[in-house]
């Protein structure tokens, strides 16, 4: 789905360049630095607020758990009406400057040890959460282009994480002493953080014609709706969800061991959230993944069982044993990798989710669809909550994190398996192949386009997959498709099996009507013209088939060359392919090289063989 237009002359500029900017020059703008300073400012204080009252007893840690849901329950709906129907920048203005009163009455709880103005207060921080998130999630993609969300998200999330660490510990800290000390970091902060959203640049109205609607149910339910109407998936709402609620349950469980050591723990789970953010948005040149989902999540079973059978049931009880006494334990550390790497799994969770949902969603419904997920965190939030009490100091609740987590990964490769392969397909040829990379600015960033390539290896398919950053469905011999390991993979990556009119003519005129409904779509289709893998290093004759597909579906035609491969474990230069392992060299150069689109009209198979073969040059 296109982007709605950017309401800012850098982001207009910004969005045609083919590739994103450097991560951190993002805070160098003023269509993002101010919203990323308000949201930052924000999450600090509700964490300092839950920070000082952590330390109270556990009789009225569940009444202020329960004021801090039930907004997140009542008001998402209407919050996301409000960001879709009114200018966003205004509104979060407003947002902030009532954040300083909020503030206001937290300080006057603190000095007057008055147990329901804090409760007051830290329900009015959530109901501003409530309303602020959606807001938050609706304007970015009005002041970022494509392929600056996934930076913009990942650094959005990852100082939010710091400042929710920062704002708990100097809440913690800040319990033990006179109470007229605790409330003057987040009146400052409150100040300074509304004094930045006067900076927003304006966002316009998604949707000012809408009518709304203040029954939260009825909302939630005309979401759902919309989703299955515009074939928009649920399930990027449902992973976020679990992303916070898993988080939850964790911090949770970890708040019950001693002081210290639930300090260090939870510091260090959520510097692998931030770590992981950073390293999703670097690994995929500003592009968000949702491969990286299933990965993600098989990451986040695999630690959360390690946990769950080799973490120190000692370490979990409450108080029992300090940090002093554990750190010259293997156990320690071990738990502490666990922790920090259940951290960096998350996270390549959370930045695809958030940009599927940013991309995928009509800018009119951008605002209620996220409502939507705080809807369902807020549902699962008691849940989490209860779980965790209920197993207190207990470590069936890594074993319950992992049995979530393997549902949430088996989802994810059921819902978008073939981008899933492509992920793991471009691990497994970056950690053996240095790809070079040529032309790429002519492969179109949207829209329909046939792909065409020499053909050198049994593994082009796979090099190309690798290279291109959008998905493409190869059009492939049908045995392959027959082959129980290789098969499998191509079957999972969409690919399209073709006979010739002499095996099955009925499969080779069912591959051809594919390929049209593919690219009526909006998809990237992959040929190889010549039909079979060289066996002298030369290009073979290029075959009428992709002649006759934009003969009957006129889309531009991008030709590439493929260059290093010829002489290689997978050619058939030495003889049959496969059969001299002496010929596999770690990191050698290949290199794959894009022409400019060549318009259907031109796409005749001797032209293109001829440009394939300029391309190509001397060097296969």
């Amino acid at each position: 789905m296109a982007m709605d237009p950017v309401s800012n002359p850098e982001a207009v500029a910004s969005a045609g360049k083919p590739q994103a900017p450097r991560l951190f020059s993002l805070l160098g703008t003023s269509r993002f630095l101010p919203l990323f300073l308000t949201q930052l400012l924000g999450a600090f204080n509700a964490a300092l607020l839950v920070g000082a009252l952590l330390p109270s007893s556990a009789a009225r840690i569940a009444p202020a758990f329960g004021v801090f849901v039930v907004p997140l329950l009542l008001f998402p709906d209407i919050a996301g009406q409000l960001a879709d129907k009114f200018e966003k920048a205004r509104l979060a203005r407003t947002l902030k400057a009532c954040e300083i009163a909020v503030m206001g009455i937290a300080g006057l709880g603190f000095v007057l040890q008055s147990w329901a103005l804090l409760l007051c207060a830290l329900g009015l921080l959530a109901l501003l959460l409530a309303f602020f998130t959606p807001l938050r999630h609706a304007i970015l993609p009005q002041h970022l282009a494509e392929e600056e969300l996934a930076g913009g998200n990942a650094l959005l999330a990852a100082g939010t994480v710091v400042a929710l660490l920062a704002g708990a510990w100097t809440g913690v800290a800040f319990a033990g002493k006179p109470s007229v000390w605790i409330p003057l970091p987040g009146l400052a902060f409150a100040v300074i953080g509304y004094a930045a959203s006067r900076r927003i640049p304006g966002a316009p109205a998604s949707d000012p014609a809408l009518e709304l609607c203040f029954n939260p149910l009825s909302g939630v339910a005309r979401v759902i709706q919309f989703s299955r109407g515009h074939r928009t998936s649920l399930f990027p709402l449902l992973g976020l969800a679990w992303f916070w609620i898993s988080g939850g349950l964790l911090l949770l469980q970890l708040w019950q061991t001693s002081g210290s050591t639930a300090g260090w723990l939870a510091a260090v789970s959520l510097v692998g959230v931030v770590a992981g953010l950073l390293l999703s948005e670097r690994l995929f040149e500003g592009r968000a993944e949702f491969g990286l989902v299933p990965v993600g999540a098989t990451g986040q079973v695999v630690f959360a069982l390690d946990l769950a059978f080799r973490s120190p049931e000692s370490m979990l009880a409450g108080g029992a044993v300090a940090i002093s006494s554990l750190v010259a334990t293997m156990s320690f550390w071990r738990v502490s990798f666990d922790l920090f790497a259940l951290g960096v799994c998350g996270a390549f969770l959370l930045l695809p989710l958030y940009v599927q949902v940013q991309v995928q969603t009509e800018a009119g419904w951008r605002g209620r669809t996220v409502s939507l997920g705080v809807f369902l965190c807020a549902v699962a939030l008691p849940i989490a909550g209860a779980v965790a009490f209920a197993l207190s100091g207990s470590a069936a609740v890594f074993a319950i994190l992992a049995l979530c987590s393997f549902l949430i990964a088996a989802s994810a490769y059921r819902h978008e398996a073939h981008l899933t392969l492509r992920f793991l397909t471009w691990l497994l040829i970056h950690s053996f192949y240095r790809v070079g990379k040529k032309g790429f600015e002519h492969i179109p960033r949207t829209g329909p386009a046939v792909l065409v390539c020499n053909h050198v290896s049994f593994i082009d398919s796979v090099i190309i997959m690798a290279a291109v950053r959008r998905p493409i469905r190869f059009v492939m011999d049908h045995r392959i498709h027959q082959t129980p390991v290789v098969g499998f993979i191509f079957r999972h990556s969409r690919t399209i099996p073709i006979a010739t009119a002499k095996e099955d003519p009925a499969m080779k005129e069912a591959a051809f009507e594919e390929v049209a409904r593919a690219l009526r779509n909006g998809e990237l289709i992959g040929l190889f013209p010549e039909g079979r893998i060289t066996h002298t290093g030369e290009i073979n004759h290029f075959r009428y088939g992709v002649g006759r597909i934009v003969a009957e579906t006129p889309v531009p035609v991008v030709p590439m060359a493929l260059r290093g491969l010829w002489g290689s474990f997978f050619s058939r230069r030495y003889g049959p392919a496969m059969s001299k392992p002496l010929l596999l060299r770690w990191l050698a150069k290949v290199e794959l090289v894009v022409g400019e689109a060549v318009p259907p009209e031109k796409g005749s198979p001797e032209y293109l063989q001829e440009v394939v073969t300029e391309l190509r040059g001397g060097l296969v």
